[in-house]
């Protein structure tokens, strides 16, 4: 987007795999992490968007962070 400043996209997914999920996943434990970082981002990027990733940082309160991105996103992508 020219001049203008991108549309967001939040991405709500699972960000761990489950200990008991693990052999399902082949043991990969950041299987999710791929997932959003081979097919999620690249997808959004290439649609124009801009990616909000799932990912809280420091003392922020995860479920406060999560409703703020819903509130401000344009689009959501949601794999549960």
């Amino acid at each position: 987007m020219s001049n203008q400043q991108k549309k967001k996209c939040f991405i709500i997914m699972p960000i761990t795999t489950p200990s008991e999920k693990l052999a399902e996943y082949n043991n990969d434990v950041e299987h999710f992490i791929h997932v959003m970082e081979h097919l999620f981002i690249p997808a959004i990027e290439k649609a124009e968007l801009e990616p909000m990733l799932p990912i809280a940082s420091g003392t922020d309160v995860i479920q406060a962070e999560i409703i703020k991105k819903l509130e401000t996103a344009d689009l959501v992508l949601c794999d549960m």
